[in-house]
């Protein structure tokens, strides 16, 4: 098993790099390389992400390898020595992914750790992948031998590379090439089919919620095509629908709910939530959601006598609607709370960002310490995004002084995208930067657009 990760305070180097602040990138320019790179081995080697299924940091360390001129023999040991054993350890997935992001920018270095990583390594088609991302035939050019040696039946053929497209590089050149490959092409799985059109237009509620089935894309339509179709009349049948025991279907009803808003639905699902501590994480997001729909007359007094319940489960309702219904009222009860969370020895990240998106309707209120805290310290990288809006909301003079260039730099999209729109263009570092991001062609695409309207 993966060994647990140790974080660093969030004023140290090492603790601003594990987070993916750009404050650290920033930092980390400053030093000579010979300081920087034990730092950035260490992020690499031991993935510091809370979320790694969602958290971005290859491109990240990737881009300050690049700058600081890091030799990659320490990311090849890594692999050698620390490879998974098995498929619920994460002691390779961010060094590969680097690397990955390495290779796409010309670092041959990277292409051959990881082509010479594909004979032996637990997580061969990971790397594969990586290279395929690369778009350069140089960077898997004769692996189709290998892979063959990898591939130890079809049915390992469909495991390991599910992600593959028979039609696309790099399949089609090795099926052109090698007939091992071309037979095996025909187990793969074909690309789902596009789902049967039905004219949800015409359908009624109870049309459509007889369909509640498995398929989440389905459920998506239905979801949709309930908020279409849903008339008042409809309420007592969707309140019907919702159930512990079916929270796909009640994720449909509720959608349903949600549209129409109906405060009568109030103390039912107050009660709903109340006698149901354990309820699917679905069907917490969608009652939550549609709670919220209510006027915050109905729902900010229970926000307000739940919010520091001693139960997480009547905490979580009391966030989300204060998310969506706090008042100038509320701030010194949400600034005590983000003072409790950020003291938690479990550090509550997700009800740090719950907290902080509350501030987000509150603009102008002035300089909060507290998000202040949580965007220095938050250990989740994505939900960063979410205290930029709400520090760029409550003050947003004080977030062009002090926080918008870092953001320029952050490891993830979105927090990027915000640096864009707020920083002060007559820094020349700041200038140079919007500049890059606007025609760095392996940049998201929110965030070129976002770099180009400044530039």
């Amino acid at each position: 098993m993966s060994e647990e990760i140790k974080i660093d305070t969030a004023d140290s180097l090492l603790g601003k790099l594990q987070r993916g602040r750009g404050a650290g990138f920033l930092a980390a320019r400053q030093e000579t390389p010979s300081t920087i790179w034990p730092l950035l081995v260490e992020c690499i080697t031991h993935d510091p992400r809370l979320d790694k299924q969602i958290e971005s940091r290859d491109d990240f360390y990737a881009s300050l390898t690049i700058e600081t001129g890091m030799k990659l023999d320490p990311l090849s040991t890594h692999l050698r020595e620390q490879d998974d054993k098995e498929s619920s350890d994460w002691n390779t997935p961010l060094t590969i992914s680097t690397l990955g992001s390495l290779a796409k920018r010309n670092y041959q270095d990277a292409v051959d750790i990881l082509r010479d990583y594909i004979v032996w390594g637990k997580s061969w088609s990971c790397a594969i992948y990586e290279l395929a991302l690369t778009k350069n035939p140089k960077a898997w050019v004769k692996l189709d031998g290998i892979l063959c040696k990898r591939l130890g039946s079809d049915e390992s053929a469909k495991e390991e590379l599910w992600w593959l497209d028979a039609k696309e590089e790099p399949w089609k050149t090795w099926c052109e090439q090698n007939s091992q490959l071309h037979q095996l092409a025909d187990c793969l799985p074909l690309p789902p089919k596009p789902m049967e059109d039905l004219d949800y237009d015409s359908m009624t509620v109870t049309d459509i919620l007889r369909l509640a089935g498995e398929d989440g894309p389905e459920r998506l339509k239905l979801r949709k095509a309930v908020v279409n179709t849903v008339k008042p009349d409809d309420f007592d049948f969707l309140l019907s629908q919702v159930s512990i025991n079916d929270p796909k279907r009640s994720a449909i009803a509720l959608a349903g709910l949600t549209k129409l808003a109906n405060p009568a639905m109030f103390d039912w699902l107050r009660d709903f939530w109340s006698h149901n501590p354990k309820m699917p994480g679905m069907l917490r997001g969608t009652i939550a959601k549609a709670m919220a729909s209510l006027p915050a007359t109905q729902t900010l007094p229970l926000a307000r006598d739940w919010l520091n319940h001693d139960n997480w489960h009547f905490r979580l309702l009391a966030e989300r609607l204060m998310k969506q219904h706090a008042t100038f009222d509320d701030v010194p009860r949400l600034r005590q709370e983000i003072t409790k969370a950020l003291a938690d020895s479990d550090n509550r990240v997700y009800r740090l960002c719950s907290l902080v998106e509350a501030f987000k309707h509150l603009p102008g209120i002035g300089r909060i310490s507290e998000l202040e805290s949580v965007f220095v310290e938050l250990l989740y990288s994505y939900g960063r995004s979410r205290v930029a809006e709400a520090l760029l909301a409550v003050d947003r003079d004080f977030f062009v002084r002090t926080y918008a260039q870092e953001c320029l730099w952050d490891c993830e999209d979105r927090t990027r995208v915000l640096g864009c729109e707020a920083v002060d263009l007559t820094d020349k570092v700041t200038a140079g930067r919007i500049k890059q991001l606007s025609t760095d062609i392996w940049e998201d695409e929110l965030v070129r657009n976002a770099a180009a309207k400044r530039s």
